[in-house]
C-alpha cells in the first residue's frame, strides 16, 4: 500500500473513530467520551465545543416554547435528547473533517513540512486581531456569567414552588428551570449568536476582508 493510500486510511479511520466517541456520548449520556472527542479533534474541537454549547442552549429556549423541553422527572425530553444527540455528533465529526482538509492543505503547501505555527508568516498576525478574539470570548465569559446570575432567583423559587421536580432534574436542567429559566435561556441564545456573529465580522475588518 503506498503512502497517499494509508494517509488516506488514517484518515478515514480518525474522522470514524471521532464520530464513534461522540456517538457513544451521544447515546450513554455520559461525559468522557465528549472529553476525549475534543481533545482528539484540537484545535477545530474548540469551535466544535462552543457551538455545541451555544447548540443546546438555541435547541432549548426556541425549542421549548413551542415543545415540551422536560419531563415530568425532569430530565430533558425525547426530542431535545435527539436532537442535541444528532448534533453533537454533527459538530464533532465535522471538526474532525477540518482538521483533515487543514493538515492536507499544509501538506500541499510549499514549505508545508514546517507546522503551521512556526512558518514565518505566521508572525504577520496583526496583535489587534488576537486583541479582539480576546475581548470577544472575554464578552462570552461575561453574557454567561450575566444570564446565569440573572437565573439564580429563577431557580430558587422554582425549587421552593417544586421540590419533588426538582430533586429529580439534573445539573444541566436546573440552571433554566420552568418557563422564566427558558426565556433566560432564549436571550442568552440570541446574545451568544450576536456576540459570535460580532467577532467574526470585528475579525474580518480588522483583517482587512472588508
Amino acid at each position: 500500500m503506498n503512502r497517499p493510500s494509508v494517509l488516506r486510511s488514517a484518515e478515514a479511520l480518525y474522522v470514524l473513530t471521532v464520530a464513534a466517541l461522540a456517538t457513544t456520548g451521544a447515546v450513554r449520556g455520559t461525559g468522557w467520551p465528549y472529553g476525549v472527542a475534543i481533545a482528539l479533534t484540537l484545535p477545530c474541537g474548540l469551535a466544535a465545543t462552543v457551538l455545541v454549547y451555544g447548540g443546546y442552549a438555541a435547541l432549548k429556549g426556541v425549542g421549548g416554547l413551542l415543545l415540551t423541553a422536560t419531563r415530568a422527572d425532569g430530565s430533558d425530553a425525547a426530542w431535545l435528547t435527539a436532537a442535541t444527540g444528532t448534533l453533537d455528533v454533527a459538530l464533532f465529526t465535522a471538526a474532525a473533517v477540518a482538521n483533515v482538509l487543514l493538515l492536507e492543505r499544509w501538506r500541499t503547501q510549499p514549505g508545508g513540512r514546517v507546522p503551521p505555527w512556526h512558518h514565518p508568516h505566521a508572525a504577520r498576525l496583526p496583535p489587534m486581531l488576537i486583541a479582539w478574539w480576546v475581548l470577544v470570548v472575554a464578552a462570552l465569559g461575561g453574557n454567561l456569567a450575566y444570564w446565569l446570575r440573572r437565573a439564580v432567583p429563577v431557580r430558587r423559587a422554582f425549587s421552593a414552588e417544586h421540590p419533588e421536580e426538582w430533586a429529580q432534574m439534573g445539573s444541566r436542567e436546573q440552571s433554566f428551570p420552568g418557563p422564566e429559566g427558558n426565556r433566560i435561556l432564549v436571550w442568552h441564545t440570541v446574545t451568544f449568536i450576536l456576540l459570535i456573529a460580532v467577532g467574526g465580522v470585528g475579525a474580518a475588518a480588522i483583517a482587512g476582508k472588508f
